[in-house]
């Protein structure tokens, strides 16, 4: 059964890493066995295109993998122009938006924050 978990590691390594990379392999088996779904809260710093291109890939994890059993959600994105921190949340579905990163990185529900700058 491990065999089959090592393939899945190897697969899932790319698009993981924003997520998961600061995980050991071990700390990945526990989130790919593991019985409940995993609610990981994303931050976004820069609302640019490498931004737009990182929620887009936030969004589709859980249908290109859903072995993992981990439920993406948006939580907060700032940008220092207010247009975009607002595209952010009204067409890409952060919870949140702000035009100071501070605020995203000392946010209590993200556990991970893609620097897009």
């Amino acid at each position: 059964m491990v065999q089959a978990y090592e393939a899945k590691w190897l697969r899932a390594c790319v698009l993981l890493a924003p997520v998961f990379s600061t995980c050991s392999r071990r700390q990945y088996f526990a989130v790919v066995v593991g019985t409940d779904k995993r609610v990981v809260g994303v931050g976004l710093v820069s609302v640019g295109w490498m931004g737009n291109l990182h929620t887009r890939a936030y969004q589709s994890l859980s249908h290109i993998y859903p072995e993992l059993d981990v439920e993406i959600e948006l939580v907060i994105a700032a940008d220092t122009s207010e247009e975009r921190a607002q595209y952010a949340k009204s067409v890409l579905g952060y919870r949140e938006s702000t035009t100071d990163y501070h605020n995203v990185l000392n946010h209590p529900d993200v556990d991970v924050v893609s620097i897009c700058s």
